[in-house]
Protein backbone atom coordinates (compact mmCIF):
# COMPACT_ATOMS: atom_id res chain seq x y z
CA UNK A 1 0.00 0.00 0.00
CA UNK A 2 1.20 3.73 -0.13
CA UNK A 3 0.39 6.60 2.05
CA UNK A 4 1.17 10.39 1.75
CA UNK A 5 2.33 13.31 3.45
CA UNK A 6 0.98 16.02 1.56
CA UNK A 7 1.93 19.69 2.93
CA UNK A 8 0.75 23.22 1.64
CA UNK A 9 2.23 26.61 1.66
CA UNK A 10 0.07 27.46 4.76
CA UNK A 11 2.21 24.47 6.75
CA UNK A 12 -1.13 22.57 6.37
CA UNK A 13 -0.95 18.79 6.73
CA UNK A 14 -4.26 16.81 4.34
CA UNK A 15 -5.48 14.40 6.52
CA UNK A 16 -8.67 11.91 6.37
CA UNK A 17 -11.25 10.03 8.38
CA UNK A 18 -12.45 6.38 7.61
CA UNK A 19 -15.38 5.26 8.42
CA UNK A 20 -13.97 1.96 9.58
CA UNK A 21 -11.56 3.18 11.75
CA UNK A 22 -12.11 4.73 15.72
CA UNK A 23 -8.15 6.25 15.30
CA UNK A 24 -8.29 9.97 14.80
CA UNK A 25 -7.40 11.43 11.49
CA UNK A 26 -4.88 9.97 9.35
CA UNK A 27 -2.57 10.44 6.16
CA UNK A 28 -4.01 9.59 2.77
CA UNK A 29 -3.64 6.31 1.36
CA UNK A 30 -4.47 2.85 0.19
CA UNK A 31 -4.06 0.21 -1.90
CA UNK A 32 -1.55 -0.14 -5.26
CA UNK A 33 -3.50 -2.03 -7.80
CA UNK A 34 -1.70 -4.38 -9.31
CA UNK A 35 1.07 -3.56 -12.12
CA UNK A 36 0.67 0.04 -11.24
CA UNK A 37 4.01 2.44 -9.83
CA UNK A 38 4.41 3.80 -6.41
CA UNK A 39 4.08 6.95 -7.90
CA UNK A 40 1.10 6.85 -9.56
CA UNK A 41 -0.49 5.02 -6.77
CA UNK A 42 0.26 7.69 -4.45
CA UNK A 43 -1.47 10.14 -6.80
CA UNK A 44 -4.29 8.38 -7.07
CA UNK A 45 -5.04 7.40 -3.59
CA UNK A 46 -4.73 11.11 -2.39
CA UNK A 47 -7.27 12.59 -5.86
CA UNK A 48 -9.88 9.34 -4.61
CA UNK A 49 -10.04 10.07 -0.72
CA UNK A 50 -9.36 14.03 -0.88
CA UNK A 51 -9.92 15.37 -3.92
CA UNK A 52 -6.89 17.13 -4.18
CA UNK A 53 -4.33 16.69 -6.99
CA UNK A 54 -0.89 16.02 -6.17
CA UNK A 55 2.49 15.49 -7.67
CA UNK A 56 4.59 12.73 -6.04
CA UNK A 57 8.11 13.56 -4.59
CA UNK A 58 9.67 10.56 -2.95
CA UNK A 59 9.72 8.08 -0.54
CA UNK A 60 10.16 8.72 3.21
CA UNK A 61 9.25 5.89 4.88
CA UNK A 62 8.61 1.99 4.41
CA UNK A 63 7.34 -0.22 6.55
CA UNK A 64 6.33 -3.80 6.72
CA UNK A 65 3.69 -5.62 8.27
CA UNK A 66 3.23 -8.95 8.55
CA UNK A 67 0.76 -11.14 8.84
CA UNK A 68 -2.07 -8.71 7.43
CA UNK A 69 -4.96 -9.57 5.33
CA UNK A 70 -5.19 -13.20 4.00
CA UNK A 71 -2.66 -13.49 5.75
CA UNK A 72 0.18 -12.23 3.79
CA UNK A 73 2.87 -9.49 4.36
CA UNK A 74 1.93 -6.02 3.86
CA UNK A 75 4.31 -3.23 2.36
CA UNK A 76 3.60 0.00 3.22
CA UNK A 77 5.48 2.93 1.24
CA UNK A 78 4.87 6.45 2.36
CA UNK A 79 5.52 9.17 0.31
CA UNK A 80 5.87 12.89 0.10
CA UNK A 81 3.60 14.56 -2.48
CA UNK A 82 3.42 18.27 -3.29
CA UNK A 83 -0.10 20.09 -3.94
CA UNK A 84 -1.37 20.60 -7.40
CA UNK A 85 -4.22 21.99 -6.07
CA UNK A 86 -6.13 22.36 -2.36
CA UNK A 87 -9.95 21.50 -2.84
CA UNK A 88 -11.21 19.30 -0.63
CA UNK A 89 -13.50 16.92 -2.77
CA UNK A 90 -13.82 13.33 -1.40
CA UNK A 91 -14.53 10.95 -4.22
CA UNK A 92 -14.49 7.29 -2.38
CA UNK A 93 -17.28 8.16 -0.04
CA UNK A 94 -17.46 4.48 0.58
CA UNK A 95 -14.36 4.11 3.13
CA UNK A 96 -13.82 8.31 3.59
CA UNK A 97 -16.02 10.44 5.63
CA UNK A 98 -13.81 13.65 5.80
CA UNK A 99 -11.47 14.87 4.40
CA UNK A 100 -9.59 18.32 5.74
CA UNK A 101 -6.16 20.71 5.62
CA UNK A 102 -4.95 20.49 9.37
CA UNK A 103 -2.48 22.64 11.14
CA UNK A 104 0.65 20.38 11.03
CA UNK A 105 1.34 21.08 14.95
CA UNK A 106 -2.02 20.20 15.46
CA UNK A 107 -1.36 16.97 13.90
CA UNK A 108 1.53 16.23 15.38
CA UNK A 109 0.02 17.22 19.19
CA UNK A 110 -3.16 15.03 18.30
CA UNK A 111 -3.39 12.99 20.84
CA UNK A 112 -6.11 11.01 19.25
CA UNK A 113 -3.29 10.40 15.65
CA UNK A 114 -1.01 7.17 15.78
CA UNK A 115 2.42 7.68 16.84
CA UNK A 116 3.22 5.77 13.41
CA UNK A 117 1.95 8.36 11.63
CA UNK A 118 3.42 11.37 13.60
CA UNK A 119 7.16 9.52 13.31
CA UNK A 120 6.33 9.50 9.62
CA UNK A 121 4.95 13.52 9.20
CA UNK A 122 8.51 14.14 11.79
CA UNK A 123 10.21 12.28 8.82
CA UNK A 124 9.25 13.80 5.81
CA UNK A 125 9.65 17.69 7.55
CA UNK A 126 13.48 16.56 8.13
CA UNK A 127 14.18 14.86 5.43
CA UNK A 128 13.84 14.58 2.01
CA UNK A 129 13.46 11.46 1.22
CA UNK A 130 14.23 8.37 -1.60
CA UNK A 131 13.91 10.29 -4.88
CA UNK A 132 12.68 8.38 -8.24
CA UNK A 133 15.87 7.60 -10.46
CA UNK A 134 16.52 8.58 -13.91
CA UNK A 135 15.66 5.20 -16.15
CA UNK A 136 19.15 5.15 -17.78
CA UNK A 137 20.21 3.43 -15.00
CA UNK A 138 18.28 -0.04 -16.01
CA UNK A 139 17.69 0.90 -19.67
CA UNK A 140 18.16 -2.72 -20.66
CA UNK A 141 14.94 -3.46 -18.62
CA UNK A 142 12.18 -3.52 -20.93
CA UNK A 143 9.17 -3.60 -18.57
CA UNK A 144 7.43 -0.76 -16.24
CA UNK A 145 9.88 -0.19 -12.84
CA UNK A 146 10.75 2.96 -10.78
CA UNK A 147 14.03 3.15 -8.61
CA UNK A 148 14.52 5.30 -5.79
CA UNK A 149 17.96 6.52 -4.14
CA UNK A 150 18.64 9.07 -1.51
CA UNK A 151 18.29 12.82 -2.26
CA UNK A 152 21.49 14.49 -1.87
CA UNK A 153 21.15 17.18 1.10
Amino acid sequence: GVGAVVINKNKELLVIKEKISTIGYKLPGGHIDNGEMISKAVEREVLEETGVDVEFKSIISLGHFYPHKFHKSNLYVLCIAEPKSLEINIQDTKEIVDAKWMKVDEYLEDESVLAYSKAVVLAALEYKGFKLANHETLCHIKRDFELFFPIER
